[in-house]
């Protein structure tokens, strides 16, 4: 790998990460589709989102989810409890089914997969979407391009809202006054 491509390989992980802190889904998808034809960069990506979905609250879709337990919180005098099971195909199939955004052939091709069962990986690189498009027998690249992003949007979601969840859980068990009725900063 020649420098010049490296710099370019660093710069669209840059450009990618601070996308993602910024909710910006047009750069998200315009680098993604980038790195389809580049497997290093692909990799990184793939490590990138691994380490956001490990992380808690750091992007505006988390606080965005924050707001809403609170509500929940409020309105049902419960901590929000999310229980996720694994993402599947028919999950992200139903996902694109209902994106008007997508063409129309998209969204009729993903119809054929709503039933489908099959768990996704956790880490859905390009090496995964092929042995999926090969035991599936959809060999539609646009569609695949659009099933991994789609798939991924709902990944970091779902890690985002679980992240949130289980910080509440964490601070109503460790946080006595708030059983008590009382503020946590309040002064008697």
């Amino acid at each position: 790998m020649t420098q010049s491509e490296q710099k370019n390989i660093q710069w669209l992980v840059y450009r990618y990460a601070t996308a993602l802190d910024a909710g910006r889904l047009d750069e998200i998808e315009t680098i993604l589709k980038v790195a389809q034809d580049d497997v290093g960069l692909d990799q990184i990506i793939s490590e990138i989102n691994q380490v956001y979905a490990e992380e808690m609250g750091l992007t505006p879709m988390a606080q965005a989810v924050e707001k809403v337990r609170r509500m929940v919180a409020k309105y049902f005098n419960d901590p929000l409890e999310i229980e996720l099971t694994p993402l599947t195909i028919g999950d992200v199939a139903a996902r694109m089914t209902s994106d008007q955004e997508l063409p129309k052939n998209l969204r009729e091709t993903s119809k054929f997969l709503l039933r489908n069962p099959t768990t996704l990986p956790e880490m859905l690189g390009l090496r995964e979407i092929r042995k999926l498009a090969a035991k599936i027998k959809i060999v539609d690249d646009k569609f695949w391009r659009s099933f991994r992003e789609t798939a991924l949007q709902m990944m970091m979601g779902r890690g985002q809202a679980q992240m949130v969840a289980t910080r509440s859980r964490r601070t109503k068990r460790s946080s006595p006054l708030q059983d008590a009725g009382e503020k946590p900063n309040e002064i008697h």
